[in-house]
């Protein structure tokens, strides 16, 4: 739901492992998306981008289901974005009335398009945590955070917990 007659695709087709590769755009020529466009799904309001070449969009489709969960089953709970990256996920846990979500990423610019997609749906800022931290350090340890300390726990790639 980007508000906006869908015109192209943007085709980011690469293969697993690989740092790099050209994205495609379908028809040839198409027109972009204006820098900073707005998209929206379920009701929540998310910053979306054509990506450069080797780079993943700001939103992934796939985790879609995910987020409709999410934003159907976080109340109350303290929830846990494991590999957030533009915190889609997080956004969709503090809208469905999480009590609070912790963001975890090692991209910080990342991070901060999540910061401003919590920004454009009213999100409180206290009940948004985001963190930049490496993908192989154990969730918890350079949190502080006791084990048991969310009630929900999601991730792209979560490792064993």
């Amino acid at each position: 739901e980007t508000g906006v007659p869908l015109r192209a695709v943007h085709w980011n087709a690469r293969q697993k492992r690989q740092r790099s590769r050209e994205g495609v755009l379908v028809p040839p020529g198409a027109p972009l998306l204006a820098a900073e466009h707005v998209g929206s799904e379920i009701g929540l309001k998310y910053r979306i981008d054509v990506p450069p070449p080797g780079r993943d969009p700001n939103l992934y489709l796939d985790f879609r289901a995910a987020r409709r969960w999410l934003a159907a089953n976080s109340e109350g709970r303290d929830v846990l974005n494991a590999f957030a990256f533009t915190c889609g996920a997080g956004v969709a846990a503090l809208a469905g009335g999480a009590r609070h979500v912790t963001n975890l990423d090692f991209s910080q610019s990342a991070l901060d398009v999540g910061r401003e997609n919590a920004r454009l749906n009213g999100l409180p800022v206290g009940a948004f945590e985001c963190k930049k931290r490496g993908l192989s350090q154990p969730p918890r340890e350079p949190l502080g955070l006791p084990a048991g300390a969310f009630e929900c726990v999601c991730g792209d790639a979560l490792p064993a917990l």
